[in-house]
């Protein structure tokens, strides 16, 4: 595979070995190579040449190894400085081995030929969840109660009184190391010598606790008077012990041999203050005192690289820590003396101990090699997940948006082994995979999610492709905007805060959106144009690929991301809640009794406040389509409840009971506007049986109620009453909706293209005639249907019978017009433009063979165009009765509409024309 050319500018802090002042063109492998020349020849020199660049830029921070392939990296430093500015204590090292990561021993090795390397023990932040050492800037601090735990540690004859800071470990502080300048003894307790600083003598002096060596020695008070008056001395320069919070060989070699240690508890504080909780997981951490391999860099100076990195002089950076599930760094040292040299296999030291290599890379060191495509993983490298996902790759992703610097990320704690097995996935499913995990391995999982949500987005693209797009703005353009512009505001918010799961997760719930709610109401019209090209910028940075070919194809500039005013209108946010869940709620009630959802509502009606009618009015046909209704109506106040008057059994006298269904028979047919004047003038009198019975106002009420096969769903901003009779015009529109989706298949199965028409012929069926009258033009409309004949004998390109759409069979053919390929051949007549022919067409001449038997006279006539004009076009046809056909490449095409041809046939199958074919044609 051919490696991209890259532009290197000449602003580079360093000089390259190549011709030319302004601007150097070279592939980026031969950047790196011709990059680690200079590394070499500066590594192996004591001092920084001017103008080369050394190894205290080339390691980005990391804490876990991860895999990661970048198909176009950023390839300029100054660019590259912008994305490492959150980053300290940074070092990066770059390489073109393939095996990047052991490209380090080559350095190790450098080092220590310049003494540049050393142990050194540090005081860091650890979080135990973790499991990992934190930076300042990976933990946040906050106000809270905690320990402060007294320790008495006896060690031989020395006495070490220690304080912890907090409960969790009680060396991690100080340990016993000691500031000297705050050392003093206590002389007048026989021969121990008890040690501490200054501010644990103070705190102890207050105490009234008995801190004896021996229990027999010291009781009661008496030691606490004691500290009132002890003297102290202070011992400059006085050989300190170190511990950590576990006692191992390593720490007994350091105490020293046959030293007797004792540690023991003495007291604690509770205290208010500051506490340093982790970055991640959220948990209080400690302070660890941690071993481990550091480099000293003298008299550094850059220009181009965050503020810490200026004017740096002897600084020292951590290159390995005592982990132990990292590679091993090629640093022998003795387990005896300490003593440390350069090495690959552990060995006997002259001391009479072992040279093991005890230390692990820092996480922080990261190889940064020569990557290519997902295809071909040979040049690896290791990164971590934190680190680079929520900083380095972030800023990446909105730059995608802006200015496009990476074409291809991937990132995962999936091991390097198992990663071959998804090399053949789809790119951007694998994309999405990698970057959206928080923690852990993806999954299979992962990839089901990311592949379905890759092909809603390519359905509503598509969908505007087929349909087309429209300038004007309905309301549910404007919800629909509002979520947007919401997604935008949070896209940089996340991103500055590095929580891309979030973004993630906010994108994918409003691509839900716009396809479950947003296409649904616009299912078969034009989407607002706008709105399209938002969809395309937001979805840009997850899936850049295809998002890039759609946006040539409809010339979209995807750079063009600005978070516009937002704003969102409340009342249309709940009343389009409302419907979808009105929506939903029909549905599931249908289900429930049996009624099948691909059956319209006979009749919708939507009650809503005054002032909110002209929103909804502006999407009536929208509303249909998405609740499937046959009618909808749009009120304030629906009229349609029936006024009913209902009998109150319980007010009926003991003679009246027996007779209550009667009377309620007997009431329920009276018109109960009527009997509600007449009760209000008088008490209304009834006959049943024989009897005259009087209905007083105390023995019935009035009421509204639902007619017939209505239900009613009632929401806080809407009122929904719809309709789930079935009548005999129902049942007619059902039968044109099956015989809509059917004629759809076809042309589907046939490959019409959505702009072009068909011929239709039907079984000749009275029944389905009359059926089909009231809906004719709306069915030619939507299909595009140029034509319907009704016959017996069907002689139509794709013939196909169906028993579901009315009592016996149905026969159902199509014939395509191929209008844009006729058009195309009419226009490669001599002295025609693409609108002459299309004026023919219009004027019912459909086909080149249409004009052979037609009079000048009558075209001029029908179309329009000028006579000498159809007049050489006649004299062309008159001279050519059928045309060569065309050969490219060993494949057949139609030399006037260009489509291709699989078969010998005498006319083209598109445009109609008569065919000549090469006579050595079989």
């Amino acid at each position: 595979m051919s490696i991209e050319k890259v532009r290197i500018r000449s602003s580079l802090p360093f000089n390259l070995p190549f011709k030319g002042e302004d601007i150097y063109s070279l592939s980026f492998s031969d950047f790196i190579l011709k990059l680690n020349e200079v590394l070499s020849s500066s590594i192996q020199l004591k001092y920084t040449p001017p103008g080369k660049i050394t190894p205290d830029k080339i390691i980005i921070p990391v804490d876990t190894v991860v895999p990661v392939i970048l198909k176009r990296p950023v390839v300029n430093f100054n660019e590259m400085s912008e994305y490492i500015k959150g980053f300290s204590n940074s070092i990066i090292i770059s390489s073109a081995d393939p095996n990047a990561i052991w490209s380090l021993d080559l350095i190790m090795e450098r080092l220590f030929k310049t003494n540049s390397i050393f142990i050194k023990e540090k005081s860091t932040y650890y979080c135990e969840y973790c499991k990992t050492q934190l930076s300042n800037r990976d933990v946040h601090v906050k106000k809270g109660e905690y320990k402060q735990l007294y320790a008495k540690i006896r060690i031989s004859e020395n006495t070490y009184f220690i304080h912890s800071g907090i409960e969790d470990v009680v060396f991690q502080l100080d340990g016993v190391n000691i500031d000297p300048e705050a050392i003093f003894v206590i002389q007048n307790l026989g021969n121990e010598r008890w040690i501490m600083q200054n501010d644990i003598f103070e705190k102890l002096k207050e105490k009234t606790l008995i801190f004896p060596s021996r229990e027999e020695e010291r009781k009661g008070k008496d030691l606490a008077d004691e500290f009132k008056y002890v003297k102290t001395t202070f011992i400059q320069g006085m050989k300190t012990k170190f511990l950590s919070s576990e006692f191992s060989e390593e720490d007994a070699r350091l105490i020293g041999r046959g030293e007797r240690i004792n540690v023991e508890i003495i007291d604690h504080d509770i205290l208010e203050g500051e506490l340093p909780y982790c970055n991640y997981c959220g948990r209080k951490v400690t302070r660890k005192r941690l071993k481990g391999a550091y480099i000293k860099l003298e008299n550094l100076n850059f220009n181009i690289y965050p503020k810490n990195f200026i004017n740096v002089s002897g600084k020292e950076i951590l290159i390995s820590k005592d982990f132990k599930n990292f590679p091993k760094i090629p640093l022998l040292e003795c387990d005896r003396c300490g003593r440390i040299e350069y090495g690959q296999a552990e060995k006997p030291c002259s001391c009479g101990g072992m040279m093991k290599r005890n230390y692990s890379y820092d996480p922080a060191v990261l190889p940064v090699g020569v990557y290519s495509m997902v295809q071909s993983i040979k040049n690896r490298g290791v990164l971590n997940h934190r680190e680079f996902k929520h900083r380095f790759l972030m800023l990446a992703l909105i730059s995608e948006i802006k200015s496009n610097y990476f074409s291809d990320i991937f990132i995962s704690y999936t091991d390097l082994k198992e990663f071959d097995k998804y090399k053949d996935e789809d790119r951007e499913i694998l994309r999405l995979s990698f970057i959206g995990k928080m923690h852990g391995k993806f999954h299979e999982n992962d990839l089901r999610r990311y592949s379905k949500l890759k092909n809603m987005m390519v359905n509503i693209l598509n969908y505007a492709d087929i349909y087309g797009l429209r300038d004007n703005e309905t309301i549910i353009d404007m919800w629909i905007s509002s979520k947007i512009e919401k997604l935008k505001i949070d896209m940089e918010k996340f991103l500055e805060n590095y929580k891309f799961k979030k973004l993630l997760n906010e994108y994918e719930n409003l691509l839900g959106e716009i396809s479950r709610v947003y296409m649904q109401l616009n299912r078969k019209g034009k989407i607002n144009s706008r709105i399209f090209n938002e969809i395309l910028i937001i979805s840009y940075p997850f899936f850049p690929f295809t998002i890039l070919s759609f946006s040539i194809k409809n010339q979209i500039n995807l750079n063009d991301f600005k978070v516009g005013k937002f704003s969102i209108n409340e009342t249309l946010e709940k009343l389009v809640n409302d419907l979808k869940y009105a929506r939903k709620m029909i549905i599931n009630y249908r289900i429930k009794n049996g009624i099948k959802t691909s059956i319209p509502i006979k009749k919708l009606v939507i009650e809503v406040d005054f002032k909110n009618i002209p929103l909804l009015l502006n999407i009536k046909q929208n509303l249909m389509r998405y609740f499937n209704a046959y009618s909808i109506e749009i009120t304030d106040k629906w009229r349609g409840l029936e006024y009913r008057v209902k009998l109150k059994r319980e007010n009926l006298g003991e003679i009246y009971k027996p007779l209550a269904h009667v009377i309620e028979s007997v009431i329920s047919k009276i018109d109960a506007k009527k009997f509600k004047e007449e009760i209000e003038k008088n008490n209304y009198e009834i006959g049943i049986e024989g009897n005259l019975i009087t209905i007083t106002p105390q023995m019935v009420e009035f009421r509204y109620e639902l007619p017939k096969n209505y239900e009613m769903i009632e929401l806080p901003y809407v009122k929904i009453f719809f309709d789930n009779g079935i009548d005999d015009e129902l049942q007619d529109y059902m039968v044109v909706k099956k015989l809509s989706r059917r004629i759809s298949f076809m042309r589907k199965k046939a490959s019409v293209e959505y702009d072009d028409y068909i011929d239709l012929s039907l079984s000749d069926s009275k029944l389905l005639k009359n059926i089909l009258k009231p809906y004719t033009n709306k069915l030619m409309d939507e299909l595009r249907i140029r034509k319907i004949n009704f016959s017996d004998r069907i002689k139509e390109m794709l013939v196909m019978s169906f028993s579901d759409i009315l009592e016996g069979e149905i026969e159902v053919g199509i014939s395509p017009v191929y209008k844009k390929y006729k058009i195309k051949a009419i226009s490669k007549l001599p002295g025609l433009s693409p609108e002459d022919a299309e004026k023919i067409y219009s004027a019912g001449f459909n086909t080149i063979n249409d004009l052979y038997s037609v009079h000048i006279k009558e075209i001029t006539d029908k179309t329009g165009l000028p006579l000498q004009k159809v007049k050489n076009v006649k004299d062309y046809l008159d001279k050519y009765k059928s045309f060569d056909v065309l050969i490219v490449k060993e494949k057949y095409y139609c030399p006037m509409c260009e489509s291709e041809l699989t078969e010998k046939f005498d006319n083209c199958p598109r445009c109609g024309v008569k065919l000549e074919w090469p006579r050595d044609h079989t």
